[in-house]
């Protein structure tokens, strides 16, 4: 995925707006120290399978060491979305790509930014006076149901496996939307599961503060943000309920090589992603390298 002067044009009028909102501490904000990562290993399998949603992935395929059982989009207005099993690691994964820059259908659902209450797959599993973005929750809706049909296919087939969602970028906002999902209904599915998590990378603001409070009582998820870049800080941010707001979670890498990162307690912790100047938001930091794996590729095939 490269940055282009399309998207960058899509992107300035909210870049714009996020400006003073990223300046002062919120109230809400964490200012909890951050803790170093000691170990990188269980980032880089999720990172490579993002990746890997952006090559056209096919059912047959092995993408990492995962076997492809179903995958579905054009790479444009429905980004590539596939399900996976790991024989290794006993985990099932659910890897969603994110923009296809190259692509104004893509860059659309970036861009219908305003705020929108639960629609009919989130409604009743989340909290009926949250918003999200509605873009993004438009890109959920088109490939949810087969995601959860070949999630539980898979764990017939492995009774007892993890379940892993991960996903860049927009891919990392609609995977958050998947494990919500998913942790809705896959209980009185009839399947037994190990576990249940997301690691997503680079991902935007997904939801209000309603939301934000729902996804850290209810789902064990992470968010990496490679220093300084600039998707992580949008949609703009606001104090109220209502408002864009990430949850907890984040793992914030800094410098950018991945050679370090932290660990970042709350949410909108002033002490990682969102401590960094507005004058200093990189684009180019978007694709990477996290945990030693670039994030890049076109996304049509």
């Amino acid at each position: 995925m490269q940055v282009t002067t399309l998207l960058l044009a899509a992107l300035a009028p909210i870049a714009a707006l996020a400006a003073p909102m990223d300046v002062h501490l919120d109230p809400r904000q964490s200012t909890a120290k951050p803790y170093l990562v000691t170990d990188p290993t269980p980032y880089r399998d999720p990172a490579r399978w993002s990746q890997a949603a952006y090559g056209c992935p096919r059912t047959g395929q092995t993408l990492n060491g995962a076997n492809v059982l179903w995958a579905t989009g054009d790479g444009r207005e429905t980004p590539f979305v596939y399900v996976a099993y790991a024989p290794s690691s006993n985990t099932v994964v659910i890897a969603q790509q994110g923009t296809n820059t190259s692509s104004i259908d893509s860059i659309e659902n970036d861009i219908d930014f305003g705020l929108d209450p639960p629609g009919r797959y989130l409604s009743g599993c989340i909290p009926s006076n949250s918003q999200i973005h509605g873009g993004f929750q438009e890109t959920f809706e088109r490939t949810v149901s087969g995601v959860y049909t070949n999630v539980v296919a898979a764990l017939r087939s492995h009774p007892g496996a993890h379940v892993l969602v991960t996903g860049h970028s927009l891919g990392g906002s609609v995977a958050t939307m998947d494990h919500a999902y998913l942790a809705c209904h896959l209980p009185s599915a009839g399947v037994s599961f190990s576990s249940l998590q997301s690691i997503v990378f680079g991902k935007p603001r997904t939801g209000d503060h309603i939301w934000a409070n729902w996804v850290d009582a209810n789902l064990r998820t992470q968010h990496v943000t490679n220093d300084d870049d600039v998707v992580p800080h949008l949609p703009p941010s606001g104090k109220d309920s209502d408002d864009f707001w990430h949850e907890s979670g984040e793992v914030w890498q800094s410098p950018r090589d991945g050679s370090t990162a932290y660990t970042c307690p709350g949410q909108e912790n002033a002490n990682c992603g969102r401590g960094v100047s507005i004058f200093s938001y990189s684009t180019s930091a978007h694709l990477g390298i996290y945990f030693g794996v670039p994030i890049t590729g076109r996304g049509t095939c």
